[in-house]
């Protein structure tokens, strides 16, 4: 890893503890059970193919730096192809929350026709200004997935703020007041 790579990671990392908080919770609403700043334990379970209690006692004990090194190792590092850092992070960021799934729906809904042609694209973005076009795109497409969940899950909608707010992550502008218009759709402040 580079020094400008590894600089770069830090920051995505500490983004990342913004985002999913830092430490060991288990929400009752949460798919992925406990976790510890936003490792699953059915996503370690599932990652490792070990008993979903295993999984659980290890994610607990999870130091700063095993947690950095999943994060590096199955997250960011996936999208080690893209050349724009704003992009990178958006993307690394969306797949951290979403997984492909999530990828695969903003993709179906910006008009691509894979996923692959969509990351294919991405990753030969350079300049800022398309980078930046892009990202508000992806924040828009991000807050719609996230509606879509909370439609077929009431149960969900105890997320949703937190969710748009991190769909808003690095959007500017009109995305940002599409994303608070589907807030205010919802009741949600932002």
């Amino acid at each position: 890893m580079t020094a400008r790579w590894k600089a770069d990671f830090e920051e995505f990392f500490e983004i990342i503890k913004r985002h999913e908080g830092w430490g060991v919770t288990e929400h009752p609403n949460d798919d992925g059970g406990l976790t510890n700043t936003g490792i699953s334990a059915r996503w370690y379970s599932k990652q490792f193919k070990i008993p979903i209690d295993e999984a659980r006692e290890k994610v607990r004990k999870l130091t700063e730096n095993e947690i950095k090194e999943i994060y590096y190792d199955y997250f960011y590092s996936k999208f080690s192809e893209c050349k724009n850092k704003l992009l990178r992070f958006k993307l690394a960021d969306v797949y951290v929350n979403t997984g492909e799934k999530g990828l695969e729906f903003i993709a179906k809904e910006l008009k691509y026709r894979s996923l692959y042609e969509f990351l294919s694209y991405c990753n030969e973005v350079i300049d800022n200004v398309t980078a930046q076009s892009i990202v508000n795109q992806i924040s828009i497409a991000q807050a719609r997935y996230y509606i879509s969940i909370i439609e077929k899950r009431a149960s969900k909608m105890v997320f949703l703020r937190g969710w748009l707010r991190r769909a808003m992550f690095l959007a500017q502008n009109g995305a940002i007041h599409v994303i608070k218009n589907y807030g205010k759709t919802y009741n949600v402040t932002l």
